[in-house]
């Protein structure tokens, strides 16, 4: 591939990368604690949303499967959702100042909105991946270069926008104007992917039908490994995201150092990406991932119960130390999953990467959608009330929230990892295996 190339895909993960880390660190909060919606109906408008766009991600990835334009199959979608992207993401900081039943219809309706249009863009974007880098390493390299970007994402969306509302002083209009500001710039991201990306237009549309393809995902083995894996890995950062701040502001009382806490975070996993590209090919990806995972279970559970008796320097050690492993949850669960759907093509001579991708995302989805909608209802119920010192009761649930249930839900992904068969050597013997098979035919 072409570094140019690399580097424009990549850049396509900035703007997903942002709109996703601000909607998962900040918009909980900012449901609870700035428009004063009740937490148990924080959770449940986003499970509401979350479920809508679990369940349309097979869909725009079937579609975009069966699409045959002279730009390719994924990049029309792209370029169309672009627009839609930035306005929805913008509408989701603009909650009006009226009833509880009115607000709660205006969060579902846009951040239905928002989740369609984010699905439209995220789905062939990610099946893109295996059409672009054809080899075992050149999917390590070419997600080394995504997930720069989507860790510089998360970087300036920990940071900036906790910078935004202290700057503008009234949380409220603090939260519209960063919504404007970063709403129009996400939409640079598709519109780059679709420019300075090639995509073939050959046509490969899926001959089967839709019950029929399912059937034989569900028979392709390493990719329920893989996709189970991802499933526990994203849910469970995306718990982390979630609780974050109510951890960083209820816990440790560092409200006025969350994004400086944030910002120090993707940071260092940024730098310790190249490091990651070098032990899985070391290691193997599936090697790599489990040491990762088992660093950041013992990080996050250290933080949990730690954190707020540290001094600042070791707390600021640990979130470096902590770093490390959020650097191989970006880059390994989306290195592995393209050797998975390649096996499938190789087995069943069918391009439908789309579909793959599209139940990849339905997982992850849906796994955060209940997630969250566990955390806003565990909130409720152990008696969370914004703006105030909580009670030690609720100071403890936050911790197991932030700690404990996400190392459960990474070591899932561990245990999920050891019986995962495809390593280099897999690789080319399937890769082998079905050159002969052609030249057989």
């Amino acid at each position: 591939m072409r570094k140019l190339e690399k580097i424009a895909y990549g850049y396509g993960d900035l703007g997903l990368s942002i709109s996703w880390t601000i909607v998962g660190f900040y918009f909980m909060y900012y449901l609870t604690d700035v428009a004063l919606i009740n937490p148990a109906w924080v959770g449940a408008a986003i499970l509401v949303g979350r479920l809508w766009d679990a369940f349309s991600d097979p869909i725009f990835g079937r579609f975009s499967d069966r699409t045959s334009t002279r730009f390719g199959r994924r990049r029309p979608f792209i370029l169309g959702a672009a627009i839609p992207y930035g306005l929805s993401f913008f509408l989701l900081w603009m909650v009006p100042d009226a009833t509880p039943a009115v607000k709660f219809i205006y969060v579902v309706f846009f951040f239905l909105f928002h989740t369609t249009a984010s699905t439209a863009y995220s789905v062939p974007y990610t099946a893109l991946t295996p059409e672009l880098a054809k080899t075992y390493d050149d999917r390590t390299s070419l997600n080394a270069y995504r997930m720069f970007f989507s860790i510089l994402g998360g970087l300036i969306a920990g940071a900036v926008p906790a910078f935004i509302v202290q700057m503008i002083g009234n949380e409220s209009k603090g939260y519209a104007f960063m919504g404007l500001f970063f709403g129009l710039f996400i939409i640079t991201s598709p519109i780059t992917v679709f420019l300075f990306t090639k995509e073939s237009t050959e046509k490969h549309p899926s001959k089967k039908k839709l019950v029929e393809a399912l059937k034989d995902i569900i028979q392709n083995k390493p990719f329920i490994y893989a996709v189970l894996m991802f499933f526990f890995t994203w849910t469970g950062v995306n718990v982390v995201s979630a609780t974050i701040i109510y951890f960083a502001t209820y816990v440790m009382g560092r409200e006025g150092e969350i994004g400086i806490l944030i910002g120090v975070l993707f940071l260092s996993s940024i730098i310790f990406l190249p490091l990651w590209v070098k032990i899985s090919g070391k290691l193997e990806k599936r090697r790599a991932y489990q040491v990762g995972m088992l660093e950041l279970i013992c990080c996050l559970l250290f933080i949990a119960f730690f954190g707020d008796i540290l001094s600042d320097v070791w707390l600021y050690v640990m979130v470096i130390i902590t770093g490390f492993g959020v650097s191989a949850a970006h880059i390994l669960p989306f290195s592995i999953l393209p050797d998975a759907v390649e096996y499938d093509r190789v087995l069943s001579g069918e391009k439908r990467e789309g579909m793959y991708y599209g139940l990849t995302t339905f997982f992850q989805k849906l796994g955060t959608s209940l997630m969250l909608f566990v955390v806003g209802v565990t909130l409720e119920l152990t008696g969370y009330v914004p703006n105030v010192p909580q009670e030690p009761n609720v100071i403890l649930t936050i911790r197991i929230l932030f700690g404990v249930f996400p190392a459960a839900l990474f070591l899932t992904g561990i245990i999920l990892m050891i019986p995962y068969p495809i390593d280099r050597n897999f690789q080319k013997n399937m890769l082998k295996g079905n050159e002969n098979d052609h030249e057989d035919s």
